[in-house]
């Protein structure tokens, strides 16, 4: 959905799917989530340009 907004301009909305337990999820793209997506494609560039890669945390 971002791929689709930022390089073609297309806005969708979607669905999750969850068989096991049959549920769906409403998934629409809003501009928190967007700017999320953005600094998430920001902190991955810098992990990539590290010499080599970062200790390991654990998240709990």
């Amino acid at each position: 959905m971002f791929y689709l907004k930022e390089e073609k301009g297309i806005e969708i909305e979607g669905e999750l799917l969850i068989p096991e337990e049959k549920k769906r999820v409403k998934i629409i793209l809003t501009k928190e989530i967007e700017e999320e997506i953005k600094r998430a494609i920001v902190n991955i560039t810098e992990i990539l340009k590290l010499p080599k890669p970062p200790k390991p945390e654990k998240i709990q």
